[in-house]
Order: C-alpha cells, then structure tokens, then sequence
C-alpha cells in the first residue's frame, strides 16, 4: 500500500488536496500513522534520517520548538506519530530545538510546562547555543492577568521546571525576557539566586556563553537596580556583546544617588558590547556617563520614554577644553522618540565612524 492509497482510504476515497480544514489534516497524519503500523516497514523508514533532517529543516514554521505556536506541538508530534524514523530525524536535527519560547498561552494550555519538556529541549538542543524567550505580559499560569501590583501567584517565572532548565543551560546563547510586573522579575531573580553557590556572585555556568540579553518592562520598579543590584551581577557573568535595557523612568526614582547605583555596571561588562539598545528617559548628563564605559559600540538604539521631554537630555559640557572622540568606533546611530531640541547637545560630541544616523525625533513643549 502506498503513501496516497493509505490517505485515500482513510478519508473515503476523498482526495486529500480538496481537503481544506488544519483539523483534517492532523488527523490524515495520525490515522496514516496507524496503517503504517501495520506494515513490517513504513517505506519511509527506509530514507537515511540525514535526509528527512533537511527535510524537516526546510518547513519555515516548524524550525523551532515554540511553545507559542501550537501548530509547530502539533506538528512535531505527528512527525513522531508517522514513524520513529521521522522522529529519530527530527532529534538529530539540533538546530531545529535552538529556541524555546514560553508565556502565558500555551504554558496554561499544556497544563503549564513540564520539568520533562524543559528536559528534552535541553537534549535535543545538543551543543547548539540556544535561545531562550520569557514572555510573561499576562503571566498567571491559571489563565488571569496578573494585576496592576504584580502580586501573580501563578508567575511563569516562578515555575520549577524553569529555574530547572536554567541551572542547565550551558550553551544558551541568548537570553531575551519580556514581563511587565516588578514581581514577575523579583521571582526569576529568585530562581536564579537560588541556584547560585557560594560566594553568591558564582553565577551558573548557563551565563557564561551568552552573548545577547534582553530585559523589557513597563512598570518596573527601582528593585531591580538597587543594591544588591541583582541585574548587575548577572551581567557580570555574560559575555555579552549586545545588550537591551529598559532603564527605570527617572520621575519614579528616589533620587539623583539611584541613578548613580544604576550606573554601577561592572565596566568590564560595558567594555565588550558592541551593540546596545537603551529605552529610557534619563537625563543626558547620566546617560553620557553610562555610554562614556561603551568605547567599542559599533551600534547603538535610544528609545525615549512617554515621558521624555527636552530638559531632559540638556547636556551642558563644563570646561574650556575640546570634547574628546565620543564613542569611536560606532557607525550606526538610531534615536527614537528624541526630542528636537535634544538634538544641538549632541553637537556638543564627536562621532568619527559613524555612518548611518536614522530615527524618528518629536517636537515637545517645555
């Protein structure tokens, strides 16, 4: 029996291209995958499983382990459910396990993640450097927003097969975490604190091959920069050449000496960037000093908060003598939501390499 005939007789002599529902589709593959066990051996078997690999490899909405889209859950386990040589295909494809999404939807929808799934992206990844997303806008694992105060018992970040996976991953290349609520980012902290050995700064091994982090959120609160500075010591165990911050708004912090504990980022860490990408509303004279520690940034992204106003990148450079090269090997420059009248104190600054300035600037009042 052939590949069509087996389809054919499953849907009652249908042709399977007028089929138009996804629904029926899955079930083709499964109840194709029962004939076939009929058989001694599925002709399928019979292809040497480097080439289902570039097959699978080249399905664009399947190339990743995406918690987020169901679709690609569906199709990995269909792929399993048509044979055991598809599947041994797909696990020995680790690029296609390189990234792993996770929030609220489809945590909840698969009854939330499982210390087993954590465990198997960690296998079939092998050594590739892995990505890792945490999205947790609406991160209550039982289906509710978390409110305003983040006070979410149900966080994705507090979840244990997380921190578990976590403590495991020693090629995961980038980090990118999305999440609103102060709570959610104190509980992730947590989970990684407790994982730390003594001294507390030995971060776990996972943090040492990531280049890329990326740390978003709306509502922050001053915890996640203050002493003990929990961010910064993370930092300092990256080796980070691209960097993401949403800084906290300077209306919400105590006072001018926050700031400067913000500031207090290993230099190390901000010597090696050579992309950074800053949403914030901080006055210039401080975001100056932060950029002063970049010397090698090639890239580097301003994006002002709701709140930005022209005060509040005054830069007024005190002394006689000239302003030396500002950040000498940056050649992309990108301001967004800058104000108009911020734009002459960057006269103030030499940018010798720079080569592509784009960006969108604002006209606010004072």
């Amino acid at each position: 029996m052939d590949l069509e005939s087996s389809v054919i007789s499953v849907e009652g002599g249908q042709d399977p291209n007028n089929i138009s529902t996804g629904g029926n589709h899955t079930m083709e593959v499964v109840d194709l995958a029962r004939l076939e066990k009929s058989q001694p051996s599925p002709p399928i078997d019979q292809v040497p499983p480097e080439i289902l690999g570039e097959i699978l490899r080249l399905l664009p909405p399947h190339r990743h382990w995406q918690t987020d889209v169901p679709t690609c859950q569906y199709f990995l386990t269909a792929v399993r459910s048509v044979s055991r040589g598809w599947y041994a295909a797909a696990l020995l494809q680790g690029d296609l396990w390189a990234t792993l999404i996770l929030n609220l939807d489809n945590v909840a929808a698969y009854n939330a993640l499982t210390s087993g799934l954590a465990h198997a992206w960690l296998d079939r990844a092998g050594t590739t450097d892995r990505t890792l997303q945490l999205d947790s806008y609406a991160c209550d694992l039982h289906g509710d927003r978390v409110p305003e105060d983040g006070e979410g018992k149900g966080c994705i970040f507090a979840n244990a097969a997380i921190v578990d996976a976590l403590g495991q991953m020693q090629r995961l290349g980038s980090i990118a975490i999305d999440c609103p609520f102060p709570k959610c980012l104190e509980s992730l902290s947590g989970a990684i604190l407790s994982r730390m050995a003594p001294p507390v700064h030995h971060i776990p091994l996972m943090f040492t091959f990531v280049k890329s982090f990326s740390i978003a959120g709306s509502h922050w609160s001053e915890w996640l920069w203050s002493p003990p500075n929990t961010l910064s010591a993370v930092l300092g165990e990256m080796s980070l050449t691209s960097l993401w911050l949403s800084t906290p708004s300077y209306r919400s912090v105590p006072n001018d000496g926050f700031l400067d504990q913000a500031l207090n980022i290993d230099p190390s860490v901000l010597r090696q960037l050579t992309s950074l990408n800053l949403t914030c509303d901080w006055p210039a004279c401080y975001l100056f000093e932060l950029l002063r520690k970049c010397p090698n940034l090639e890239s580097l992204s301003i994006d002002s908060m709701d709140s930005m106003d022209s005060y509040s990148f005054t830069f007024r450079y005190s002394g006689d003598d000239e302003v030396p090269a500002f950040l000498p090997k940056l050649k992309a420059l990108n301001l967004n939501n800058f104000p108009v009248d911020g734009i002459p104190d960057l006269a103030f600054l030499h940018f010798p390499s720079v080569t592509e300035v784009k960006g969108v600037l604002i006209e606010k009042d004072m």
